[in-house]
Order: C-alpha cells, then sequence, then structure tokens
C-alpha cells in the first residue's frame, strides 16, 4: 500500500480524497510519520498517533476456489462468516477521526456479505473513502452497477487474472469472464 501516500502521487491523492482530510486526520498522519522519523534515529519502534489507513474484512466467504487463497483453497483456519452491521458501525464510530482510507476486503468476496453496500455508505457519511477488491461476480446488471456507485464506494479493484476463460480458470477456480 506504499503506493497510496508517495509523495508522487499526493496530488491525484488529494484531488481524490482531499474531501476526507479534516485537522484531526492530518494532525493523526502527522504523528505518525514523526514517529516512523524518530523510530529510524533510534533504531526501535516509536509509536505516536494511530493507524490512517484500515482494512476491515466484510466476509471470509467467497464463491470461488483459487488455488492461492486460504479462502478459496479451504486452509484457513479462523471460523467463516460475516461481519455484523452494527459491529461494523461501532469500528466506524471508533475511527472515524484518524482513519483517512477503509480497505473494504481481505481473504473473502465483499459482495457476499449483503449489508457490503451499507457498510460502505455508513464509512462515506463520515468522510472515510472505501475501497474495494472484487471477482465481479456480483456486478452483473446496470442496477447493481448503479448501486455500487451511488454508494460512494471510492475504487473498485476488479480481479482478472487471464485474457481468456481457460487462462482465467486457471487462478479463479469456478470463475468466468
Amino acid at each position: 500500500m506504499a503506493y497510496l501516500v508517495s509523495a508522487r502521487n499526493l496530488p491525484r491523492l488529494i484531488e481524490r480524497y482531499g474531501y476526507a482530510l479534516s485537522v484531526k486526520r492530518l494532525w493523526n498522519f502527522s504523528k505518525v510519520l514523526a514517529s516512523m522519523g524518530v523510530s529510524w534515529v533510534v533504531r526501535r519502534p516509536v509509536v505516536w498517533g494511530r493507524p490512517f489507513m484500515m482494512m476491515v474484512e466484510p466476509t471470509n466467504f467467497c464463491n470461488l476456489k483459487c488455488p492461492l487463497c486460504p479462502s478459496g483453497n479451504g486452509q484457513m483456519e479462523r471460523p467463516r462468516g460475516n461481519m455484523d452491521l452494527e459491529r461494523y458501525r461501532r469500528l466506524i464510530d471508533e475511527i472515524k477521526d484518524h482513519v483517512m482510507l477503509l480497505m473494504l476486503w481481505n481473504q473473502g468476496e465483499p459482495f457476499i456479505n449483503k449489508g457490503f453496500l451499507e457498510m460502505v455508505r455508513y464509512a462515506r457519511e463520515h468522510r472515510i473513502p472505501v475501497m474495494t477488491s472484487t471477482n465481479g461476480h456480483f456486478v452483473r446488471t446496470l442496477d447493481q452497477a448503479l448501486d455500487i456507485v451511488d454508494s460512494g464506494l471510492s475504487e473498485m479493484i476488479i480481479s482478472l487474472d487471464g485474457v481468456d476463460q481457460e487462462t482465467y480458470e486457471t487462478y479463479r477456480v469456478g470463475g468466468s469472464l
């Protein structure tokens, strides 16, 4: 995620996510950057501030059986489930003053969680930009695509691991282009 905060990308980031900036978030970000510098100088961890980016997993269920993914290949050792919307809201209420970017995905397909778009909307109500990554299988109609746009989702990565069906199926087992 280092590309998100590189100096080269700063103008693009400000243009795209400037609405999310606040005095509290910038102060927190400054403390984190300062602690990184001090840690380097004193050669030991110094932690000031709170995380300015966060990854939250809406679900660890997936509709595919990808060979390199613990969710898809059956090697996930933790319980499966969807994040409860009320728990998510409590989390957002706790982090809203310092998080500048929320990544809403991890080992599962986010759109399997029926409350996913409500999660996006709730974060956006608190001016937190939201990114997600999906295999795209749950975006089949124009209405579904418009619902995603209307939710306020900032960025969506769609994983397409192949230019033809045969190659795609190798990495996204059970998927179709």
